[in-house]
This record gives C-alpha cells, sequence and structure tokens, in this order.
C-alpha cells in the first residue's frame, strides 16, 4: 500500500557495512551509504522506493553524512531513473570484488 512500507535487513547480513556518519566527532563526516532499496513487486509504481529513498536521505542529513553512496546495476533502468531524479550522479568508479576460492 502506498505509505506504508516496512524496513528490513536481509537475513544473513549484519547490520552496518559502512562508516555511521553520526559516529564521528570530527566535522568532516563519513559519506552515507544506501544499501538494498527493495520493493515488492506489488507496490511498485506507487512511488514507494522514491519514499525508501528519500527517507534515507532524510536520515543521512540528520546524521550529518556530507554525501550519501548507492549501487544499481545498470540493468535495472527504473531504479536508476528514479535515482537520477532524486539528484544522485554517475560516479566514475568500479565496484571490486574478492571471492574466496575453495581450494586448500
Amino acid at each position: 500500500m502506498p505509505g506504508e512500507h516496512t524496513l528490513r535487513r536481509p537475513a544473513g547480513r549484519s547490520r552496518r557495512r559502512h562508516p555511521d556518519p553520526g559516529g564521528l566527532p570530527h566535522p568532516d563526516r563519513s559519506p552515507g551509504w544506501i544499501e538494498d532499496v527493495v520493493v515488492d513487486a506489488e507496490a511498485r509504481g506507487q512511488q514507494a522506493g522514491a519514499e525508501l529513498t528519500r527517507a534515507a536521505l532524510d536520515r543521512a542529513a540528520e546524521l550529518g553524512a556530507r554525501t550519501v553512496d548507492l549501487t544499481s546495476r545498470a540493468s535495472r533502468e527504473a531504479a536508476n531513473r528514479l535515482y537520477r531524479r532524486l539528484g544522485f550522479e554517475a560516479q566514475d568508479s568500479n565496484v571490486l570484488r574478492y571471492t574466496p576460492s575453495d581450494r586448500a
């Protein structure tokens, strides 16, 4: 339903993977980080993603974040249009991942 959203952490995810911008005593705050904006298929097209993202941006501002970052696959075209409408700008960066092998 529009206006009703459940925020929850996916199973197996730690509570924080990025610095808490509100926990830094230094005036030069860390960037905020939005991770996993997930909207149920039935709620898509009803502004749920925009509302969730705006709420996260508001919270980051309350905590003093100087910037807010997120990642999104290029194939998520609708989500990427939303993020751009909300003011996010593409950055020149790479996401690199290391996966340890099972070799002994």
